[in-house]
């Protein structure tokens, strides 16, 4: 009989304990594999939340940005070194060099000339307040932003939002040769009309850590096409001057020392004694009335009277009976051959016009926006452009370019029809608008004219009226700054004219400049046209006529306050 050896069985069954030791080993790999992937996780969450905040600050002070750069598109008489705000206090001041404090430090300090600092020449705003720490008080930087109407309270799930925007003015300078650098001037002489804003927004999500700062900057365009070099006359059709009307020229209109006062692409005549003069002669020896001239405006004053006259002695070019005696200064039609002037006539000194040589588009010729085209080659853009427009909400299918343009860039409007959706509530204008308070692009849709007492304008805040066609535009009172009569048919069928019609009547006076795009019917009396450069200076650099966009490559965010 076989016998088990229990001793051996209890020897091959004993448990020494590794496996346990082995199981444990791996039980802590995998709470310790479980616990780094805790962390992983954990680590990733909050490098998540982390991007989302900073992405839901920086694009709240990009909508900052936008938004400043709104307030000065709807506040562009702010846009000017010395604006004020409702109490009267001027709202830029200016940085000094060593100053890194907002938002003056996001200009460097190198100099310009080895002694001047860009940043001494460039102004801080300082009208308006901003709480963007959210605690409840508004510092000394907080001082410097721009009183916004801040629309965005929470962004994201419900992130509570603080931000502003601070801004620096630049006045650029004209340069003394075409080569030099884009410069900045304390000066407003010096300035060339272009203001450049350098807008600095910051943002914050308090509580959060999230605080970010953007800056960039936004340069100012002129929507008129050199207002200070035009003669002071411009008339693609005919004119006729009468009685003692007086032009005084402008002195350099084709060149230094090449003067220019009336151009036109047809006739020009007249009868009685109208005569043409530089402004010294008009000044010196034309007085009438025993009124003596006196000076207005401040930006810089300018000479002004009313009832001054060029003596034909001293005139450039006069009329006699119907006969125009035409100086160096006068050019008119019918035109000359193309490539070459009329020939020279008996007691006609100057040459007749050139076809190519008269501006083709006459709304081209005031602003920088072609609306009109030449279909039949005669040098002359007698058809209308039509365009898809659309302005304050309302499309417009197939309308006229330049009736778009108005309807879009015009300060006040003088409308047909008071319903015109086109138009918004706060460029609504009527007649009584056009007094020495206007200012800006005045768009007179219904022909009001200039009554007789009445000024339209001063010289250092200058008026640039459109008065449409279809009636004659009459002047008896005095207006500074640019008349444009705009023609409102088309095709223009008769050659060189348009539907625009100036009449202009004894005691009437215009300092600055004319363009008709039609027939100067009548400018009779004591009527006179007196060229002047600072009242056509001034105001093309109105901030109406110099709306901003972003500079590129301007953006940056390597500032931090």
């Amino acid at each position: 009989m076989y016998r088990i050896n229990r001793s051996k069985l209890r020897r091959g069954g004993r448990q020494t304990g590794t496996a346990l030791i082995v199981t444990l080993v791996l039980v802590l790999l995998a709470t310790l594999l479980a616990v780094f992937a805790m962390n992983v996780g954990m680590f990733e969450q909050r490098a998540s939340g982390t991007d989302v905040r900073s992405r839901l600050v920086q694009q709240t002070t990009e909508a900052a940005l936008s938004q400043g750069m709104e307030y000065f598109r709807a506040h562009t008489d702010l846009v000017d070194l010395n604006a004020v705000d409702s109490g009267g206090t001027k709202v830029w001041d200016r940085c000094s060099f060593d100053d890194d404090s907002f938002p003056c430090g996001t200009v460097e300090t190198f100099a310009i000339d080895g002694v001047t600092s860009r940043r001494a020449t460039m102004y801080r705003f300082v009208g308006g307040t901003a709480d963007v720490n959210g605690d409840g008080t508004v510092d000394a930087m907080e001082q410097r932003m721009l009183p916004l109407d801040r629309h965005l309270a929470t962004v994201g799930n419900g992130f509570a939002v603080q931000y502003g925007t601070g801004a620096l003015l630049c006045m650029v300078q004209t340069p003394k040769v075409s080569t030099d650098p884009t410069t900045c001037t304390t000066d407003p002489l010096t300035a060339v009309g272009i203001n450049v804003l350098t807008l600095t927004a910051v943002g914050s999500i308090p509580g959060e850590s999230a605080r970010t700062t953007l800056s960039q900057s936004v340069g100012s365009h002129s929507l008129l096409s050199s207002p200070a070099g035009k003669p002071p006359v411009v008339a693609s059709g005919s004119a006729n001057l009468l009685g003692t009307m007086q032009i005084v020229t402008n002195p350099n209109a084709a060149g230094p020392g090449v003067p220019v006062t009336t151009w036109t692409r047809q006739a020009l005549t007249g009868s009685g004694t109208p005569n043409t003069c530089y402004l010294d002669e008009f000044i010196r020896f034309g007085a009438l009335n025993n009124k003596p001239p006196q000076y207005e405006g401040s930006k810089p004053p300018i000479i002004t009277c009313d009832t001054c006259n060029c003596e034909t002695s001293h005139s450039l070019s006069a009329a006699s009976g119907n006969t125009v005696a035409g100086g160096i200064d006068v050019l008119y039609g019918p035109p000359g051959p193309v490539g070459g002037p009329d020939t020279q006539t008996t007691g006609f000194t100057n040459f007749k016009i050139r076809l190519n040589e008269f501006p083709c588009d006459m709304f081209a010729f005031v602003f920088k926006q072609t609306a009109w085209q030449d279909t039949d080659a005669d040098y002359f853009c007698e058809t209308a452009l039509l365009a898809d427009y659309t302005v304050n909400g309302v499309t417009t299918t197939n309308g006229r370019v330049d009736e778009g343009w108005l309807y879009e860039n015009a300060t006040h409007i003088i409308p047909r029809d008071t319903a015109d959706p086109r138009i918004p509530a706060s460029k609504l204008a009527t007649c009584s608008y056009l007094n020495s308070a206007a200012s800006g692009l005045v768009w007179d849709q219904t022909q009001c004219g200039i009554g007789s007492n009445v000024q339209v304008g001063t010289p250092d805040t200058p008026v640039l009226l459109v008065s449409d066609g279809g009636a004659p535009t009459s002047i008896q009172g005095r207006m500074f700054g640019l008349l444009f009569i705009r023609s409102t048919t088309s095709p223009i069928t008769t050659a060189g004219g348009g539907d625009g019609d100036l009449e202009m009547n004894a005691g009437a006076v215009i300092y600055g400049s004319v363009v008709v795009q039609g027939t100067i019917s009548r400018a009779n009396g004591t009527a006179a046209v007196v060229y002047n450069e600072s009242v056509l200076s001034n105001l093309g650099r109105q901030p109406a006529f110099n709306p901003f966009s972003p500079v590129p490559a301007s953006w940056t965010d390597r500032f931090a306050y």
